[in-house]
């Protein structure tokens, strides 16, 4: 009976706990780009998509924005990833943790290949997480 109580608790824990799937299209860049990004909590899986109009570096940061009172973690976000794709879904980088951003600098990027982030991690506070992506 002790088990099954456990399981059940398990279920409903995992139930409460959802999957952000957020789609952001960027479009094509003509200079700088811009989101917030609150999530609920549970796993995070965003996707930012863009193109670009001339063969030209990309530079992108992100910044996960934690909130906690005293013992309360109100925000936090946890195993954070900014990854790059291009659209054979050929992995071009990963951001880099610089200290105070997740930071990505490319080299010149083909033209009309559309591109995306992918941001990944998991919102553990208790009203979930948010973080902030540029990209210009």
């Amino acid at each position: 009976m002790k088990t099954m109580k456990l399981l059940v608790g398990a279920a409903l824990t995992a139930a409460a706990f959802g999957v952000s799937a957020n789609s952001y299209d960027a479009g094509t860049l003509t200079g700088l780009y811009t989101q917030y990004a609150p999530v609920s909590p549970g796993a995070i899986l965003d996707t930012f998509t863009f193109d670009i109009a001339s063969s030209s570096p990309v530079a992108s940061s992100s910044a996960v924005l934690n909130l906690s009172f005293g013992s309360l973690s109100l925000l936090n976000i946890s195993g954070f990833t900014v990854d790059l794709y291009n659209s054979s879904n050929t992995l071009l980088g990963t951001a880099s943790f610089d200290g105070l951003n997740y930071v990505l600098n490319t080299g010149p990027l083909a033209v009309a290949n559309n591109y995306y982030f992918k941001v990944t991690g998991m919102a553990n506070g208790a009203a979930g997480g948010s973080y902030s992506f540029a990209l210009a």
